[in-house]
Formats: structure tokens, sequence, C-alpha cells
């Protein structure tokens, strides 16, 4: 085995500050062993549209509106898993909400857990 060097460079610089990426053209979501795929290659995708789903309940929503160009093998924290490829179409079409009561004390605590959770409010 061949050892590679790297040069040192002191022009890159680590920044502490996270930097968001509002654009992306491909977005990647990685599909675990216990994930269900709810969605085929070369459908059109909404904004909060289930990709996946999992025996224990967890559903994971799409994040922009675009297709589905395939799967393709990404490196994650866990490792190298596959993905979803979804391909920006910027137009953030996303799936109507349905609304609920305003009074909430008629809701046992599952469900407005889970409607919370949903909308993404812990």
């Amino acid at each position: 085995m061949r050892l590679i060097k790297v040069k040192k460079d002191n022009s890159i610089k680590v920044s502490s500050s996270t930097v968001s990426l509002l654009d992306p053209d491909f977005c990647y979501i990685p599909v675990y062993n216990k994930y269900n795929v709810l969605v085929n290659i070369g459908d059109k995708v909404l904004k909060d549209q289930p990709l996946l789903s999992a025996e224990f309940g967890k559903i994971v929503t799409s994040p922009i509106s675009g297709v589905v160009k395939g799967v393709k093998n990404v490196l994650t924290v866990n490792g190298e898993v596959q993905a979803l490829v979804i391909e920006n179409d910027f137009k953030e079409k996303s799936i109507n909400a349905k609304g609920f009561k305003n009074d909430l004390s008629t809701y046992k605590y599952k469900d407005l857990e889970t409607i919370l959770s949903k909308l993404y409010i812990p």
C-alpha cells in the first residue's frame, strides 16, 4: 500500500460558523435498512411529501420539490449508505397541510404530539 502525502496549505481556514446552502441542485436523502421507499425513480415530489417510512412510525419527508433521479452511494457519519437523489426544480411546491381545530384541549396528548412532530415542532 502506498502512502499519500498532502501538502500543507495555510490559505485554507476553518470557520466556526455554519453556512447553510439555500439552493442546492441535488438533495441526498439517506435510506437506512429499516426504511421503506415510498417513491419511484422519475416521480415528481413535493416539499414535505413522505419519501421513506419505517415500521416504528418514523416518516422522512422531502425538504425540496423536484424529481427523483435515482439512488447513489454516499458517505455519511455512519459510513457509506445508499441515498435517494432528488433534483431540485426551485419551485418549492408543497403539500397543503390540513388545518386543525382551534381548541387544542380536545386532542389527546399522543395525537397532539404526532401533529406537532409532523410540523417539526419539538
